[in-house]
């Protein structure tokens, strides 16, 4: 019966292995995806990194058609709306349409009817 135990301790004890090393093997593989996926950035002292783009200090860069960033300091960045507001002029107040803006495709602008 001692040997029975013995056995069924070892069993566990070796389950209980196989599983951490699978956890452990599961682990070093999303790190080595990670690793090969996403390029390594050295960051400097005045550099900001937004969804894996460096930009220095003083560049500036869209955040889709959104938010015109700049990067202000060591990964800090200011943002303000790529479209400012806009209205249609005094004439035409109860009659205009939004239309695409030809200096910037991401904004309107009010255009009289």
């Amino acid at each position: 019966q001692r040997r029975v135990q013995e056995a069924v301790v070892s069993t566990q004890s070796t389950g209980y292995t196989m599983m951490y090393l699978t956890r452990i093997a599961v682990l070093l593989a999303v790190i080595i995806v990670t690793l090969h996926s996403a390029p390594l950035e050295i960051l400097t002292e005045d550099s900001c990194t937004v969804q894996r783009e460096a930009y220095q200090v003083g560049d500036s860069f869209s955040m889709g058609c959104k938010m015109r960033c700049t990067c202000t300091g060591p990964n800090q960045i200011s943002c303000v709306p790529m479209c400012p507001p806009v209205f249609p002029s005094a004439d035409c107040v109860d009659s205009f349409v939004m239309v695409t803006d030809p200096a910037n495709p991401c904004c309107t602008i009010p255009q009289c009817a």
